[in-house]
């Protein structure tokens, strides 16, 4: 009887746990940012890192996976903020090969890893350093859905609350009951 009151407790502190696991953000270096990292990058090898972004691109090689990614600032939820833009990307390394929901470019991920060094690319654009993350923990973001999102007001990151997910005004809304006195 009294199993009962515990098991649910367990169920709703499960639904509040962090994306990612405890152990991997007490880990994690205060304060340590990718401007930090690509500042001085031999200063920050060997620290725990958290990064996030969006997934660019990602290949399987001998030595495993790997996943470059746009980085973008996390919010206090963890979540990849793009609406301050990208300093750079990065690169997340794996021990093993990549399985498929990776092999997704537009999602976004969560890392928290181990910082390896630089890697030096080269593009159509020129050179760019990338910081190696050896990934420890990584959360796949659910895509949004297009037709749920909030109606951003142009130009700015503010959602208009008049907005009712139609691009025209409608004489009754499509749900519920329409009553005519």
């Amino acid at each position: 009887m009294k199993l009962i009151p515990i098991l649910i407790m367990a169920a709703l502190l499960a639904g509040c746990a962090p994306l990612i696991s405890e152990e991997s953000r007490r880990d994690v270096s205060a304060g340590l940012t990718y401007e930090m990292v690509m500042e001085q990058p031999e200063r920050h090898i060997g620290k725990q890192i958290m990064l996030g972004g969006l997934i660019v691109g990602s290949k399987n090689t001998l030595a495993g996976g790997e996943l470059e990614i746009r980085n973008y600032p996390l919010g206090g939820d963890e979540y990849p903020d793009d609406s301050q833009g990208s300093k750079g990307n990065f690169l997340a390394l794996f021990s093993s090969r990549l399985e498929e929901e990776f092999d997704k470019p537009g999602t976004l991920v969560t890392v928290v890893g181990e910082l390896k060094g630089v890697r030096t690319a080269s593009s159509a654009g020129g050179t760019a350093t990338l910081p190696l993350v050896a990934v420890r923990d990584i959360h796949i973001w659910l895509q949004e859905d297009p037709d749920n999102r909030p109606y951003l007001i142009p130009g700015t990151h503010r959602v208009d609350p008049y907005y009712n997910g139609h691009d025209s005004p409608m004489i009754f809304r499509p749900e519920g009951q329409v009553i005519r006195p």
